[in-house]
Order: structure tokens, then sequence, then C-alpha cells
């Protein structure tokens, strides 16, 4: 399960929550900057737990407030899975046009997201291992795509994150080490930075983000 149980924005604004939108557990959070508290609009928030979040402002009205940055964390603790292709999906995320709640169309948005990823732990018949990688996600007029890892620093039998696209959903999948490997028991800490985008529906993007484990 994940660690943290709790949403919590940065000092830019606050978090409102308007309740269960679904079966038990399924809540979503919207960014209000109405609180007062200062600082600039397009400020990041911090968003850390609960099965659905709703990355996006309430009653947005403005560029400046539909045009901000987000940045996700939570760790999460894994002792199922097996080898590549046959891992654990622990969240996914469907990039969103804020207004009429579908997906952006050809050519409206251009964007690049970045996330990151350690994992440390045991991949059975295969060994102990740990990972720490860094890649992005490219919006480039259409669907996303993976583009270059900066960082893939491995030791041991390290354990594999594999980010699959459909169309506009994107899920991040943890393995264990190798195409042979059972059972994966291990840590995964994850971070998502949530940029806005350029094109006609850049500054209307909104991310639905749902841990899956």
């Amino acid at each position: 399960m994940a660690l943290y149980s709790d949403v919590k924005a940065s000092s830019v604004g606050r978090v409102a929550s308007s309740g269960l939108i679904g079966s038990a557990g399924d809540v979503t959070r919207y960014h209000d900057f109405s609180s007062g508290s200062g600082g600039s609009h397009n400020g990041f928030s911090v968003v850390e737990k609960h099965s659905t979040i709703k990355i996006s402002p309430v009653n947005t009205t403005s560029v400046a407030r539909e045009r901000s940055n987000y940045y996700y964390h939570n760790t999460f603790f894994l002792s199922v899975g097996k080898g590549a292709g046959n891992g654990t999906d622990i969240l996914r995320f469907t990039t969103l046009d804020q207004r009429d709640d579908a997906v952006p169309s050809a050519n409206e948005v251009y964007n690049r997201i970045m996330w990151e990823c350690r994992a440390c732990g045991h991949s059975s018949a295969q060994g102990s291992g740990s990972r720490h990688q860094i890649g992005q996600i490219d919006f480039n007029g259409g669907s996303p795509t993976n583009t270059t890892n900066t960082v893939n620093n491995t030791d041991g039998s390290a354990p594999i994150f594999t980010w699959t696209h459909s169309n506009y959903v994107s899920t991040l999948e943890v393995a264990g080490a190798g195409s042979g490997a059972g059972g994966l028991n291990c840590n995964v800490d994850v971070q998502i930075w949530f940029n806005r985008g350029a094109g006609s529906a850049g500054a209307h993007v909104i991310y639905l983000l749902e841990e899956l484990v």
C-alpha cells in the first residue's frame, strides 16, 4: 500500500476536498488558489496520496490558474508482481482538456513532464538490487510518448520501471529484475512533475491520477 494518507499543497494555495466521487476511498482533490496566501498562481502544489486525484484548480476561469504546475510524490510498498511485462501497475494518469473532460485532439498540446523513481528490494530467482531512474514523457502535438532517460543507475538485480501509453492514458509498471523474475518485494518512491503546455489546449490540460495499489 502507499505510504501517505493526506493531500498537501504548497504555500501558493490550499487544498479543498470535494468528497467521495465513487466507491469508498475514491477522493477528488481540487487545488483552490483563492486562499489569499500570496505567491504566484504558477507555483508548484504537492499532491500526496488518495486513490484518485484530479489535479486542477477549482472553478477555473483564468489562464493564470489553468496554467499551473503540479508535483506528485508517493512511496509504495510492493510484495507482488513478477518480471518485466508481468509486474505490478502502481499508478496511471489520464490527460484531459478541462473544458470538456475529453482527451486533447491532434496538435492541441505540446508539453513535457518529468518523472523520477527509486526502488530497492529483492526479485525472486534473481537477487537483491536497486534502481534510480529519471525520464520524461512528451506530448508533441499528440498522445504521450517516452523520451530519453536522463538517469538510469542500477546496482545488483535491479527492479524495472516501465511507462506505457494508450491514447492519453499513461501507466507505470514496476517489475522484478529480468524477464524470468518471480515475486518482487521492494519499496518504490515515485515523483512526477506535471507541467502546463503550449497549443490551443495547453492552458486547459488537467491530469486525472489514480493510485492502483
